[in-house]
């Protein structure tokens, strides 16, 4: 690997493995020296490495160790300092020792979509699942509720703006996990 292919790859890849190690960490600092870190790894071992192998999944498997290392390293100081383990540092932790993270995620996704269906009305809540839940027609919800078009279309709006409020701090977690997904099926 010479000097320009590594700057290419650190330039492609760079905001990727940061966003991945934040996930893990929950915060930027520990993951932007992760993905530091990372690369500097890649450098280090830039001649053992297979030139026709994919370097994003190879990159990920490193910055997953080295988050697991600042987990236990974290956890380690809680321990001498005699305080409780954090709860999300042991969820983020049983996340890295999971290959099937992905269900980690979805469990939590779904809790927060549950928070959000029990805050809305329980007709804007029956009108948004039977739109994109049970898959209907704005055009049969409106025969079915016996309502108007329009009041369907106001509905749904609505629901999705109390959805938005509940998603708004969650977009970076739905970019990791479909990194995520697309990195696992790749490999």
């Amino acid at each position: 690997m010479q000097d320009n292919d590594f700057k290419k790859i650190y330039k492609q890849n760079f905001n990727k493995i940061m966003f991945y190690a934040y996930y893990y960490l929950n915060n930027w600092y520990e993951a932007e020296n992760v993905a530091q870190e990372t690369f500097v790894v890649l450098w280090n071992n830039r001649n053992k490495l297979d030139k026709k192998a994919e370097i994003l999944p190879y990159l990920t498997v490193i910055a997953r160790n080295l988050c697991v290392n600042v987990l236990r390293k974290r956890n380690c100081m809680l321990k001498y300092r005699k305080t409780s383990i954090h709860n999300s540092d042991s969820l983020y932790m049983n996340a890295l020792h999971d290959y099937t993270a992905t269900s980690v995620y979805m469990n939590e996704i779904n809790g927060i979509l549950d928070k959000a269906l029990m805050e809305m009305p329980e007709k804007i809540k029956r009108t948004f699942l039977q739109c994109r839940i049970e898959g209907l027609k704005y055009e049969e919800i409106a025969v079915a509720e016996h309502i108007s078009v329009k009041t369907v279309e106001y509905r749904i709006s609505t629901a999705l703006k109390i959805l938005r409020k509940y998603f708004k701090d969650y977009i970076g977690c739905i970019i990791v996990v479909s990194i995520a997904l697309l990195l696992w099926t790749k490999i």
